[in-house]
This record gives C-alpha cells, sequence and structure tokens, in this order.
C-alpha cells in the first residue's frame, strides 16, 4: 500500500507495518511515512504453534484465537536501534 500511495505522488500518507517481519522493521527506521509496526514476535510463536498442531493432529478442536501476542513498534523502539 506505501508503495501505491508514493507511485501516485501522494506527498502525505501514513503506514503501519503488520508482521515485524525485517523488511517493515527497517522501514520504520528509514521511511518517514512509515509510523510503526505492529510486531508479533516470532520467536515466542513456538509453544502456541506446536501444540496447537498436536492438538489438530490428534483430533482436538483448536481455538479460533491462538493469543499470540504482539505490539507496536516505533521509531523510537530501543530494539530497532534507529538513527
Amino acid at each position: 500500500m506505501a508503495k501505491a500511495a508514493a507511485s501516485r505522488g501522494l506527498p502525505n500518507y501514513l503506514v503501519n507495518s503488520y508482521g515485524g517481519d525485517s523488511y517493515g522493521l527497517g522501514q520504520v527506521c528509514s521511511n518517514s511515512h512509515y509510523v510503526g509496526s505492529w510486531y508479533l514476535d516470532p520467536a515466542g510463536w513456538g509453544p502456541v504453534l506446536l501444540s496447537l498442531e498436536m492438538n489438530e493432529m490428534n483430533g482436538v478442536q483448536i481455538p479460533q484465537v491462538t493469543n499470540i501476542a504482539g505490539y507496536e513498534v516505533t521509531a523510537k523502539t530501543a530494539f530497532l536501534h534507529c538513527k
């Protein structure tokens, strides 16, 4: 969506990335249109997803909500090391 707005020459738009992938996190630091990113911390997925997969393989009904925690990061978030 950010590239679409830029290609149309729109000067004023804001982007919030979703997922916390390296591209989106990098854009938060380098592109002033990116105001933040919803970071889903993939390191925390293992215990949640593994138990869901095992339950599903054993025929157990799995929930619609998985409770994978996330949080908003901005250029001021320490671990991004934006300059």
